[in-house]
């Protein structure tokens, strides 16, 4: 071992480039599994556990059924709880942190969102972490989608094929997240992210997914038109390749399928398709099929997602935070993963997008934040969209988890920075409130004044913290949420 150590001191002597190339291999790579895989995230250490009581019901809202259930923690804390309670998603579609070490805050009000400060191995050991457990809590038919962008999506595909196996990688999406970029002067505008799609198993759930085609698309993939009808159309082959010995392998109207091949379909189905005109006849007697463009779905979608951007910066946001993401996107997701009913769960919620796309489509979800601002956000859209009555049946409602804290006297209640306020039923001995309106901010200053026995508003500011005004209280109190 000495005479080694020399020998690479010798080296870097020699050669003082070499140093630094150690160095930074040192960095990203001090430890090798068995299996050759990059595991030097394995060195950092999990957080700590924090006690599963400190989450408690806070407040809720319409009749919930299992699922449905948004929690204001840390999300190692809330999937350990769901892994030992038994809960298998269907789908989990996560948008972390990327490893930028960046602060992000709301453009409008420039209130702190959260803090992607993590990177390196910090960053992949925090991944890892909650890796596994969503891999305990995926069902065996169930499929992970992770949203990163370039600064660590390499490492955690590395990552996740040694926790999912490389077999299980299903697809590297890359998704245009906005319309230009202005640093092109010593590269290429980054205007993609992507996301990482694996399933538990081989066997998992998928409905294939189709996007309308554009006119000239159209034209190009369905180049021809019935002189009757003025329909479009396009032909494919009969027969397919290898032999058969049963009715597909027989001649049809005294033609053999061409050598090695046979009929896709049998003599008699062959015959129905060229009664309803849907067999086409070359110059020289060779039966093709129609295939029409007002019976097709549309194109099936690929891995180039180019109509999804994200709504910051553009002109569909919806909550303001900085990572919101397209509402349409997470729908196309949750459609090719799952049927209605299944449960969809997303541990870094941000704004709630996910949640919204979930309860719209007739799904169960579970969502997990330990952000304020995020937190804050994801009540508004989802009581909102509850208390209007827009969503399917047996999806109108849901629990809200948080911490508990005593109150706390408030000197300064600066309600006129308040964003929007909820007007709540409590249960005072408990401390659970029942959602009975969602309040902006002028309505919630003045329900404060009307507030009646067993009534409480809770009002948001811009950042997300929230100040609770009890109508069995001489004073108002506010509510410390971890941030």
């Amino acid at each position: 071992m000495d005479s080694t150590i020399r020998r690479i001191a010798d080296l870097v002597a020699d050669d003082p480039s070499l140093a630094s190339d150690l160095l930074r291999w040192a960095e990203r790579s001090r430890v090798l599994g068995s299996d050759g895989v990059f595991v030097a995230y394995r060195q950092v250490a999990d957080p700590p556990e924090e006690a599963a009581s400190d989450v408690v019901l806070r407040r809720t809202g319409g009749e919930n059924r299992p699922g449905n259930t948004l929690y204001h923690a840390d999300n190692l804390q809330v999937l350990r709880a769901l892994v030992d309670a038994g809960e298998r998603a269907r789908c989990v579609y996560i948008d972390p942190p990327y490893g930028t070490s960046q602060q992000f805050a709301r453009k409008v009000t420039d209130h702190a969102a959260y803090c992607d400060a993590a990177t390196g191995a910090a960053y992949l050991g925090m991944m890892r972490a909650r890796l596994l457990l969503i891999r305990e809590v995926l069902a065996d038919d169930g499929s992970l989608f992770v949203h990163l962008d370039c600064s660590m999506v390499g490492e955690v595909k590395i990552m996740l094929d040694e926790l999912f196996g490389p077999s299980n990688f299903r697809g590297w999406i890359t998704r245009r997240k906005c319309s230009s970029k202005n640093y092109t002067r010593r590269s290429f505008g980054n205007i993609t992210d992507f996301i990482l799609f694996y399933s538990r198993s081989a066997s998992y759930a998928w409905k294939r997914q189709y996007e309308q085609r554009s006119a000239e698309q159209e034209a190009i993939d369905f180049p021809k038109i019935d002189e009757e009808t003025g329909r479009r159309f396009a032909l494919v082959p009969l027969h397919a390749p290898g032999r058969r010995n049963g009715a597909s392998g027989s001649a049809w109207r005294g033609m053999q399928p061409p050598s090695g091949k046979h009929w896709q379909w049998t003599p008699d189905r062959l015959e129905e398709f060229d009664r309803r005109g849907d067999i086409y006849w070359t110059r020289n007697g060779t039966p093709r099929r129609k295939i029409w463009a007002d019976q097709s779905p549309g194109s099936a979608v690929s891995n180039l997602w180019l109509d999804f951007r994200d709504p910051f910066n553009q002109n569909f946001a919806i909550t303001g935070y900085p990572t919101e993401k397209n509402l349409a996107m997470l729908k196309r997701i949750i459609s090719a993963a799952t049927d209605p009913g299944d449960l969809v769960l997303d541990c870094f919620a941000g704004s709630g997008t996910t949640l919204v796309a979930a309860a719209e489509m007739g799904r169960r979800w579970i969502g997990v934040d330990k952000g304020e601002l995020a937190v804050s956000l994801s009540q508004k859209r989802l009581f909102e969209r509850m208390l209007e009555a827009g969503l399917p049946e047996g999806c109108d409602g849901f629990d809200f988890y948080g911490v508990r804290t005593d109150p706390v006297p408030v000197g300064d209640t600066r309600l006129g920075d308040v964003e929007f306020g909820l007007l709540e039923e409590v249960d005072f001995e408990e401390g659970v409130g029942t959602v009975l309106d969602v309040l902006d901010g002028a309505r919630s200053v003045s329900e404060i004044a009307k507030l009646r026995w067993g009534e409480r508003v809770t009002v948001f500011d811009h950042g997300g913290r929230e100040l609770s005004y009890e109508a069995d209280r001489s004073i108002q109190s506010a509510v410390n949420l971890p941030a």
